[in-house]
Formats: structure tokens, C-alpha cells, sequence
């Protein structure tokens, strides 16, 4: 396979926290498998990897199912494909979460088992369709209740059920679920449904699943991509739309800041320009592997959002509970093991020209347990002869070690740090990096455990 060669621009120092993509940077962590599979220590290696990629926001999607679009039961289901994860596992895996200091979201799912898109959902009997619609939401209330998660996502894309005529049952809900738990709530607004939701006014912030269409081409720059959210650029209904700005619009007509609590696009290109990601990000186009398209989207998204003091911040759609999910034969939503995760990594974008950086980070510290005599080791491939300078900081952005090294062309050095090297008293906890080397640079973050 070939390997595409990519660089990245840091746009900010991971230690810097810059508006609302600094505040929640989190993944939806879907099991498409078994009830126990969220608690399996697979899944925990998992969440060490998203721990890793400096996303810092565990979202956990429950998936309640019924037969039809007009069925009137809800069931929690406990075999074939897909199941409802058991509230055991869920409370493992939260619990092992807020272990590594991650913040926690529970997402409340309605799937139709026929296939049919949530989107559809509209009861023959309403009131018996909602009476178990609040069992469904009650019980997970008080899960989020006695595990003490921060977000409780209240519904996701019912866009049948969110206008006026609903009102009312909304409120309610939000009223008792406010009663058992303490936390935020919100609600996820499917992308074309967000303006008619009527019940902003009791959610803390407004939550959008995010699917905008922005332009119809495989091949892009980051500027195109950074330009179509400001005007859409695919042919028809939403041509010329200014989704950045229409964003902007929720937010201050609700005097409530705005949250993705979806965006994703598949490593995908597609056969039609048509069907490509960025027309129609909410599917997976028949195509091949298309590493940088993913990234350039990521990218563009970024480079949008990231100064709008309005914006809360995103949850990237997917994450799998498999460390070695992704890579680079997958066509698939998930940013696991490819290019897109080092953009979404301290909030980086795609360089414009594909090309070798002067150095490549081959190795870099993530979990160092001290009393396990781990070592804080980097690994160096240089592209052009330099002086190398890194520096650690502690969390209390003390600098505890620089340490400079000549590297010759491509040249490959490891670097290993004792702990006796730093200049401060070894403590558990954060510390950060900063790599400089001609013009690369690169910052990041890792763990001493002892």
C-alpha cells in the first residue's frame, strides 16, 4: 500500500486553551457488538488511545430500538447485532474514564430495527410511545446520576417529535430528569432540524449532530473547504447557505453556546464527486481509501470554529472500542490510526503541500509509569541536517529539561530521559512537550504515573 507522506501546522500549543475546541474535544464511542463489550479491557485499551490523542471527552451513545418508524415500543435489545450496552459495562467504562480524568457523556439513542433513519420516527400512539421514551430516558437519569456524568444527551435526531406540538413533553422531561440529575442536558439536533426545535429554552446548550453539506469534489484545499461554511457549494437546496453564520445565529438568538455532539467524515473517495464526503458527510460513498480527504475536512472544520467564542467544542463521530480499529485501509468514519487523528491531535490542520517535514516524530511518551522504570523516550527521523531542541514543562508550565541534538540527513536518534534529567522533584500528573527543529515544530502532552 502506499503510504501517503502528510505534514501538519500547529496552530496552537496543546497546553493553550483557545474557546470552545479546547473545552470538549471527545469521540462517541460506539459498540456495534455485544452489551458487554463497552466493559471488556479491549475497550479500555480503546479509551487509553483516545486519552492519548489529547481528546479529552468520553461520549457514550445507548441505544434503545424499536420494530418500525410507527412502532409504539421502546426495548432495550440483548442479542444479534448491536446490542444495548449492559449497565454494567457502561458504569466500568465510566468509571475507568473518569480514572483518566476524562469528562463523561451519556447519549440517548433510538434505533429502527428495520433500517429506517431515526430521522422518520413518528408513533401510531403517541403518548404510549412517549411513557416509554421517559422509562428509557428515567433510567439513565439516575446512571448518569451515580456515576456523576457531566453531559446527559437527552435525545438525538427525533425530527418528527421536536417541534411545537411536542413542547410541552419536552419541558417535562428536562423538569424530572433535573430532579435526579444535576448535570448538563442537551438535545441533538440533526443538521437540517436545529432551527426547529422547540424546546432550546431547557437545555443548557444547543447540541447539533453535524452533517452540513459543503462541496461537491474529492480534491480540495483547506481554504475550499474553510470557504464552503461560509457559503455552501453544493448544487441545489442549500446552495449558497452560510452555515458558520446561521450557527452564530442559534446561538445568540438562545443566549446559549452551541455543541457538536457529531461530526465525522469517512477516509473515503468517492466515485461521484456527487456522493463525495464533503457533499454528503452523513454517508459512505462507494469509492476508494482517501486518507486526505479525511484530514482536510477535520482541517477545515478547525480552521473554521476555532476562534468562535460561542462554540463549545465537538465530538468527533466515531471512535470503535478497538485500539487497532481505523488505519490505513479503512474507508470508514472512524479517525483511529490514520492522518485525521494527528489533525484532530492538539488541534492541528493539513499542510496545503503533501510533503516530507524536516523531522518526523517516530516516537513520542503517552502513559510513563514511573515506579515501573518506564522511560520517557522519543524517536527522530531528520529530513534535513539541524539542531534539534526539546523541551518539558511540568503542569504548572515550569520548563524542567531542554536538551539540544545535531542531526545530520535523514538521520534516525533516539532520545531517552531519565528522571534524575529533569529538573524539578519526579511527581504523577501532566506534563508537556515541545519539540523545535528548522522550521518543524510540534507540542504535545504525557502522563507520569508512579
Amino acid at each position: 500500500m502506499k503510504k501517503v507522506i502528510i505534514s501538519f501546522i500547529v496552530l496552537i500549543l496543546a497546553s493553550v486553551p483557545l474557546w470552545g475546541l479546547n473545552k470538549y474535544r471527545g469521540a462517541n464511542f460506539i459498540s456495534f457488538g455485544v452489551k458487554e463489550e463497552l466493559g471488556t479491557a479491549r475497550s479500555f485499551r480503546s479509551l487509553d488511545t483516545l486519552k492519548e490523542a489529547e481528546l479529552n471527552t468520553l461520549v457514550i451513545p445507548v441505544t434503545w430500538f424499536q420494530n418500525t418508524t410507527n412502532a409504539n415500543t421502546i426495548f432495550n435489545k440483548t442479542n444479534g447485532y448491536w446490542q444495548t450496552p449492559s449497565d454494567e459495562a457502561l458504569s466500568n467504562l465510566l468509571d475507568y474514564a473518569k480514572e483518566l480524568g476524562l469528562t463523561t457523556v451519556i447519549k440517548l439513542h433510538v434505533n429502527v430495527t428495520n433500517g429506517d433513519s431515526r430521522t422518520l420516527i413518528e408513533p401510531a400512539a403517541f403518548n404510549t410511545w412517549w411513557s416509554n421514551y421517559k422509562v428509557f430516558a428515567d433510567h439513565y437519569a439516575v446512571i448518569c446520576r451515580q456515576k456523576n456524568v457531566d453531559i446527559f444527551i437527552i435525545g438525538t435526531e427525533l425530527k418528527k417529535l421536536a417541534g411545537t406540538s411536542y413542547l410541552n413533553y419536552w419541558k417535562v422531561l428536562a423538569q424530572d430528569i433535573r430532579k435526579t440529575y444535576s448535570g448538563s442536558i442537551t438535545y441533538s439536533a440533526n443538521w437540517d432540524n436545529y432551527q426547529n426545535v422547540s424546546f432550546w429554552s431547557e437545555m443548557d446548550i444547543i447540541g447539533l449532530d453535524v452533517y452540513f453539506p459543503l462541496i461537491a469534489q474529492n480534491t480540495v484545499t483547506i481554504d475550499q473547504i474553510e470557504g464552503a461554511w461560509q457559503s455552501c457549494q453544493v448544487i441545489g437546496t442549500y446552495y449558497g447557505r452560510n452555515w458558520l453564520q446561521e450557527l452564530r445565529n442559534i446561538s445568540v438568538a438562545n443566549s446559549k453556546h452551541v455543541l457538536f455532539t457529531e461530526i465525522g467524515y469517512c477516509s473515503t473517495r468517492a466515485d461521484s464527486v456527487g456522493d463525495s464526503v464533503l457533499a454528503k458527510p452523513w454517508g459512505q460513498p462507494t469509492g476508494s481509501v482517501d486518507m486526505e480527504i479525511q484530514a482536510k475536512a477535520y482541517a477545515g472544520f478547525i480552521k473554521s470554529f476555532l476562534k468562535e467564542d460561542w462554540f463549545e467544542g465537538f465530538f468527533i463521530w466515531d471512535w470503535r472500542p478497538d485500539p487497532d480499529a481505523g488505519g490505513w485501509n479503512d474507508k470508514d468514519f472512524t479517525p483511529q490510526n490514520k492522518p485525521a487523528l494527528e489533525v484532530l491531535k492538539s488541534l492541528k490542520y493539513y499542510e496545503e503541500d503533501i510533503h516530507h517535514d524536516d523531522l518526523e516524530v517516530i516516537t513520542k511518551p503517552g502513559k510513563v509509569d514511573y515506579a515501573g522504570k518506564d522511560t520517557i523516550l522519543f524517536k527522530f527521523l531528520s529530513h534535513k541536517p539541524g539542531e534539534l531542541i526539546l523541551r518539558i514543562y511540568n503542569k504548572n508550565y515550569r520548563k524542567v529539561l531542554e536538551k539540544k541534538v545535531m542531526f545530520n540527513d535523514e538521520q534516525e536518534k533516539s532520545i531517552t530521559i531519565e528522571y534524575c534529567d529533569l529538573d524539578a522533584k519526579i511527581s504523577r500528573g501532566l506534563y508537556f512537550f515541545r519539540i523545535e527543529f528548522n522550521d518543524f515544530k510540534e507540542s504535545g502532552r504525557f502522563i507520569i504515573i508512579k
